[in-house]
């Protein structure tokens, strides 16, 4: 994904996307702006009249280096309240991490940063937003299946390859199990 495929896309200086999105996340708490049946004490740890005040606008706007061109006469702090707005406003929106946002040496804090902030707006498994991959519709027998390299002692040599899939049902497998230590191929 790209800034190409966004409806919108917010430069700020590289590594500081959490803290973008914990701040918006701040105003739709604060304001009341969360999808319906959002628990905030769970996502947040504890129920509070300020939810992540140390991530108040006025707070993180000057350090997280928006450009003059995008602010459009508005402060950082008014720009990131009215980003919060219209990102809550228009479900199901959509904050995708990842490349230099999770390269960082705070990638995983940005990464949940941005992937609580979907949570918090109700995107989540819901259409337009992020969906898990559904279950399997194989049997029950087939949805147990795990990919593997190569095979165990017990496997015969003409079944090893270097993607192989136990299609058996479990009673008639050969797989043993045990640690394994795999070298590259």
């Amino acid at each position: 994904m790209t800034a190409a495929n966004a409806d919108r896309w917010i430069p700020i200086t590289p590594g500081m996307e959490g803290y973008l999105a914990l701040s918006l996340a701040n105003v739709i708490a604060n304001e009341g702006l969360h999808a319906s049946g959002v628990d905030l004490g769970s996502l947040f740890g504890e129920e509070s009249e300020n939810y992540l005040p140390e991530f108040d606008p006025d707070v993180i706007g000057p350090q997280i280096g928006l450009p003059e061109g995008i602010l459009q006469g508005k402060s950082a702090a008014e720009f990131i309240r009215h980003l919060a707005r219209d990102f809550a406003g228009h479900r199901p929106s959509l904050a995708i991490g990842g490349g230099s946002a999770e390269a960082h040496d705070n990638g995983s804090f940005n990464m949940q940063a941005i992937y609580a902030l979907n949570h918090l707006v109700g995107s989540v498994g819901s259409t337009g937003g992020i969906r898990f991959n559904p279950e399997s519709a194989l049997p029950e027998w087939v949805s147990n299946q795990k990919v593997l390299r190569g095979g165990s002692f017990g496997t015969p040599a003409l079944s090893m390859r270097v993607s192989y899939r136990n299609f058996f049902r479990l009673d008639e497998r050969w797989m043993f199990s045990g640690f394994r230590c795999v070298k590259d191929i």
